[in-house]
C-alpha cells in the first residue's frame, strides 16, 4: 500500500461483523485472511454479492471443513486466491492469479512475487532436484532470503542447502523456475511405497462420499510399511459404513494410497490459535497407532 500510495485499513482485532462492517465503508479492494476469516465474514452478509469492492481475497487455507470455501466465495462474488509466504523469505512470497480458474486460483503457492526469484522442489532424501511436476521438498532462490537465524548457526545451516537455497520444509512442486504448488507440510506428508503422498490428495477423495463432511488423513506403521489411516466426520449419527467408503476410494486412488482403515470421530482434535484453529495431527496419528494394535 504504501508503494501504491493507498490506504491501509487495519483493525487491533477480529470480528467478522466489524471486519465485513470495513470493507463495505472504505471500499477495500484487497485483502488477506484465513479461510475461518472469510467464511465468518460472508455469513454476516445477507446480499448474494457479498462485498462489491473486493477484487480477490488472498487467503490461507487451514480448516479442511472448509475445502469448499473459493466455490462458495465465487458464488458470492468474491475472487480467492492462493498465497505462500514465509518468515525466512517473505510474508507474502508468492501468489495465485484472480485471472486464473478456480480450480487453479484456490491452490497453495502460486508465481513468485520477485521476478529474479527461483524455486525447486528436492528428494527430500538425497536433495536431487525433482522434475516440474514431481512432488517433493520446496527450497527457494529469492532476493528476501534471510540471512539466517539469529545466534542458532546451525539451524542456520539445517534449513539451507550447499548452494545457499531455503530447504522450506513445504512439500510441493514445480511447474517452471518461478510458479509452484504447495501441497503440505513435509511433516504431515506420506511416504507410501516410497512415494510422497499429500495427505490432503486421500482426504479429497474422501470428501466426495456422501457420508463425509470432514477427513484427515495420518501414516500409521503395518507390517507390510507405513498405511494411509483416515478419520472422518460423519454427515449424520448413522453407523459409518467403512466398506463403502474404502470402495469408493479403490474406485479413485491407487492401491499404496487407499487407507488401511476409516474411523468416524465427532470432532478432531484441535489447538486455537491466532491465525486459525489448528487440528492436531500428532493425536491423530496416535489414536491411529491405537487402532491398529499399536503396530
Amino acid at each position: 500500500t504504501i508503494a501504491a500510495d493507498k490506504p491501509l485499513v487495519m483493525s487491533p482485532t477480529f470480528e467478522a461483523a466489524d471486519a465485513a462492517a470495513l470493507v463495505h465503508r472504505h471500499g477495500i479492494t484487497h485483502l488477506n485472511c484465513t479461510d475461518e476469516m472469510l467464511s465468518q465474514m460472508l455469513a454476516t452478509v445477507t446480499e448474494q454479492r457479498a462485498f462489491r469492492s473486493l477484487r480477490f481475497v488472498g487467503y490461507a487455507a487451514f480448516n479442511p471443513a472448509l475445502a469448499d470455501l473459493p466455490a462458495r466465495a465465487a458464488v458470492r462474488g468474491v475472487t480467492v486466491v492462493g498465497l505462500y509466504g514465509s518468515s525466512e523469505l517473505h510474508a507474502l512470497l508468492a501468489r495465485r492469479s484472480e485471472d486464473a480458474p478456480l480450480e487453479q486460483r484456490a491452490l497453495g503457492g502460486g508465481r513468485l512475487v520477485a521476478d529474479e526469484g527461483k524455486v525447486q522442489a528436492h528428494d527430500p532424501e538425497t536433495g536431487a532436484r525433482l522434475p516440474h511436476g514431481t512432488p517433493g521438498e520446496l527450497v527457494f532462490n529469492v532476493p528476501s532470503r534471510m540471512v539466517g537465524y539469529y545466534g542458532n548457526d546451525d539451524a542456520t545451516r539445517e534449513a539451507t542447502t550447499a548452494d545457499g537455497w531455503f530447504r522450506s520444509g513445504d512439500l510441493g512442486y514445480t511447474t517452471s523456475e518461478r510458479d509452484f504448488v504447495f501441497l503440505t507440510r513435509l511433516g504431515d506428508a506420506l511416504r507410501l511405497s516410497g512415494f510422497l503422498v499429500s495427505p490432503a490428495e486421500i482426504e479429497d477423495i474422501l470428501l466426495e462420499h456422501p457420508q463425509v463432511i470432514a477427513a484427515q488423513v495420518v501414516g500409521v506403521d503395518t507390517p507390510a510399511g507405513t498405511r494411509a489411516f483416515a478419520f472422518v466426520i460423519p454427515r449424520s449419527a448413522e453407523t459409518l459404513d467403512e466398506a463403502d467408503i474404502l470402495a469408493h476410494c479403490a474406485a479413485r486412488l491407487a492401491k499404496y494410497k487407499l487407507p488401511v482403515s476409516v474411523h468416524a470421530l465427532a470432532e478432531f482434535p484441535v489447538t486455537p490459535g491466532a491465525n486459525a484453529t489448528k487440528i492436531q495431527r500428532g493425536k491423530l496419528r496416535e489414536l491411529a497407532c491405537e487402532l491398529t494394535g499399536g503396530r
